[in-house]
């Protein structure tokens, strides 16, 4: 048996190689396959990379869910640059400690988004255009990759600062590689499977189980947006009728089942 992947983005570019045409996310009604997926992820690694941003550099994403996201997220990670999620609630008192703390190189937002980013921003800022995913100036040069090792720097997840300020949870790529193969084994996922994605890419289960789920054994999966889908009833009736149709929670792998009533009065 083979090792392992030692990074998602790894098994993404494994995927690519292998079953290119599999498919790896549906969104806005387009099935997008693993190699799109892969090579939209190579667009924005040879952006970081005309920009200058060297290994181990960090760049905030202040965008909501959708293909921008997952694009400048995966690319950062193909280019050596770790990603500092920002969740897209926050505006300026949370913006301007994280900004701060993490001192990113580039700062990537949308339409949406710039006037909260920018006061705080403190470095270069990207933003996109409404229904742009890729960047398109720079034109990306001859891409480089050299694959992240497991020890290297991946994300910055703050957390909610409940008890005090928000703090930078370091997670290594190792680490992410580690927990997306722990969590299709405890859940019994196969390549089969089928996610649907509600959950903001900003925040840890939507990312750490939701995106690196997909790029772990090979899933697909069906992604709801937050700022542009959000007022489509008739997608969100579209996404349920998906995740009945395709549970991927099989009640047959609950080895104990528990009486709800009685644990919880």
């Amino acid at each position: 048996m083979s090792a392992p992947p030692t990074s998602n983005v790894a098994a993404l570019l494994n995927h690519s190689s292998s079953d290119p045409d599999r498919p790896c996310l549906i969104w806005a009604g387009r099935t997008w396959s693993y190699h799109d997926i892969a090579s939209m992820a190579q667009v924005w690694a040879g952006y970081y990379q005309q920009r200058g941003l060297q290994r181990g550099d960090r760049v905030g994403l202040f965008l909501p869910s959708g293909l921008a996201f997952l694009g400048a997220y995966l690319g950062a990670h193909l280019a050596g640059v770790a990603v500092v999620l920002i969740n897209t609630s926050y505006r300026h008192g949370e913006l301007s400690h994280i900004v701060t703390d993490s001192e990113p190189r580039l700062l990537i937002t949308d339409q949406d988004g710039r006037e909260h980013v920018q006061p705080v921003a403190g470095c270069e800022l990207l933003v996109l255009e409404a229904e742009v995913f890729l960047p398109t100036d720079p034109p990306a040069p001859q891409l480089s990759v050299e694959l992240p090792q497991p020890n290297e720097l991946a994300i910055l997840a703050y957390t909610s600062g409940t008890t005090g300020r928000a703090k930078g949870a370091m997670l290594t790529h190792g680490c992410l590689a580690a927990n997306s193969r722990a969590i299709g084994s405890a859940w019994h996922w196969s390549s089969a499977d089928r996610l649907l994605l509600v959950l903001p890419l900003f925040h840890i289960h939507g990312l750490g189980v939701g995106v690196h789920g997909l790029e772990g054994l090979g899933r697909v999966g069906s992604l709801a947006g937050h700022r542009s889908e959000a007022r489509a009833g008739d997608a969100g009736h579209e996404l349920l009728g998906s995740l009945f149709e395709r549970a991927v929670v099989r009640l047959e792998h609950i080895e104990a089942p528990c009486d709800l009533a009685g644990d919880f009065g």
